[in-house]
């Protein structure tokens, strides 16, 4: 890779990964949303992966804490919308979810929080997609057999 390519990721990285928690956090509120800003934080982090592998310095992120993000998120996520579920059906409102102003950061009940955990998942699960391809194919010496 190149010293100019090398500048300009280790430059574009940043607002890469700030456009995609902007596009996560209000896509409430404008289009976008978890899978939208988790495919642009997921497109920073890959940028990462190929500027450090060049270098040979540690990942930021590794595949330990990928595994981590999207379980964790997977599990909250499972843990809302259950409960969500239940409360709907039931017509108890055991936990009162703040709805918030209309159109502002703070408004939308439950669905920004989605939006975070999709967004964490999306994003996690492309760098090991990204990971698990570009991993080097080691092949093992195989005698013929007479």
């Amino acid at each position: 890779m190149t010293l100019i390519i090398q500048t300009v990721i280790r430059n574009i990285v940043p607002f890469i990964l700030i456009f995609g928690a902007y596009v996560t956090v209000f896509g409430h509120l404008s289009p976008g949303g978890g899978f939208a800003g988790g495919s642009i934080l997921a497109t920073g982090l890959i940028l990462e992966r190929f500027l450090n592998s060049e270098s040979k310095r540690p990942q930021i992120v590794t595949k330990a804490v990928c595994m981590k993000g999207v379980s964790f998120s997977l599990v909250g996520y499972g843990l809302i919308k259950g409960i969500a579920f239940f409360e709907g059906a039931t017509h108890t409102h055991l936990v009162t979810w703040p709805k918030g102003t209309q159109g502002s950061l703070v408004s939308g009940g439950v669905i920004p929080v989605l939006n975070i955990l999709i967004g964490i998942i999306v994003m996690f699960s492309f760098v090991l997609i990204f990971d698990l391809f570009n991993e080097p194919i080691v092949m093992e010496n195989v005698e013929e057999k007479q």
